[in-house]
């Protein structure tokens, strides 16, 4: 298993294009469909879904998106 910051390039390309997709909205963006959208376009990455969380959060936040923290009923 490679460590969280090894992942964290490619999961900011494919966050990039979650968030893209949907800043015209102008909503909140949520921590449980970015982190669908992320598991499906970067099937690779096996972090933990808590870990994974926390950096669409940290990277959401840090390009100016505001969050929606929901969560997956888990």
């Amino acid at each position: 298993m490679m460590t969280a910051s090894s992942y964290l390039p490619q999961i900011r390309r494919v966050l990039a294009g979650f968030l893209i997709r949907y800043k015209a909205y102008r909503e909140p963006i949520s921590v449980v469909a970015a982190l669908r959208y992320v598991r499906v376009n970067y099937p690779e990455c096996d972090l933990a879904d808590i870990e994974l969380s926390r950096i669409i959060a940290q990277e959401t936040l840090r390009t100016g998106f505001i969050l929606q923290f929901d969560s997956a009923g888990e």
